[in-house]
Parts: structure tokens; sequence; C-alpha cells
């Protein structure tokens, strides 16, 4: 089963990303296992020299097959990126801009904070919704 979308693994991709196997086994009840395939992995031939997608410059021995998530699927976008249809994402890259660009890695500090962030503000949200009034912001 492939972790990131639940759907059945595709060999060569889920278990080879750029962020190591992503696949697990999975026991289901019958009638209730995954029967599609995993939509959220695409192999890309990657130029090694300039980190983008191989094109007709980038010499033949400088190219190598990674597999990242699709865009949508992986990283943190700022909330005014525009990110275009079918742009490919690396995991746990920050995007931003419009157009967006992938900007660079998460570093450390930013991994540690982000599903720390998202939690805090459902948080906030549930809080928000329960006593209908402002709810202060700590930093």
């Amino acid at each position: 089963i492939c972790t990131k979308c639940g759907a059945l693994a595709v060999e060569d991709l889920c278990d080879s990303t750029v962020q190591g196997d992503m696949t697990y086994r999975e026991y289901f009840v019958p009638g209730m296992e995954p029967t599609e395939a995993c939509a959220c992995h695409v192999a890309v031939e990657v130029c090694q020299d300039s980190g983008q997608i191989a094109g007709a410059y980038c010499p033949a021995d400088r190219v190598e097959r990674s597999v990242y998530l699709r865009s949508g699927t992986a990283g943190t976008a700022d909330a005014g990126a525009v990110v275009p249809e079918g742009m490919i994402v690396p995991p746990g890259s920050i995007v931003m801009g419009v157009p967006a660009y992938v900007r660079g890695p998460l570093n450390e500090r930013q991994r540690s904070l982000a599903p720390d962030g998202a939690e805090e503000y459902r948080e906030l949200a549930r809080l928000h919704a329960s006593t209908n009034r402002e709810v202060p912001c700590e930093k």
C-alpha cells in the first residue's frame, strides 16, 4: 500500500521515492481492499547539473530518474503561491511565488514546526467555533 495516498503501491515508484520506500503491508477485510493503483507518485528524468527536469541541453550521462509526489501532495506552499497544474514539487520543499517556484528544501526547524502548526490551527478553529469569540494567537 502507498503510505501517501492509501492506494495499491506501484513497484519502482512508491518504493523508490526521493524520501525512500513509501510502502507498507496492510491486511483488509475481504471486499474492503483498495483496487486502484497509486496515482500520487511520478517518475521524472532530472538533470543532475541543474536539478530541473532534464531537457535537450542536459548531457545524457547527467540525467537520473527520480520519483516525486505530484503537486498538491507534498511540500509547503505559501498562501499566495500559484502552483501551475502538473508542477512537480519535491517532497519537503518550500514553494512560493506567482507562478510558483521551488525555493528550496525545508530546514530542520521548519520540518519540526510543520506538523504542530497544522494541529495548532485546527485547535484554534475548534476553540473559536465552541466559544464564538475571537481567540488570541501566541507566538
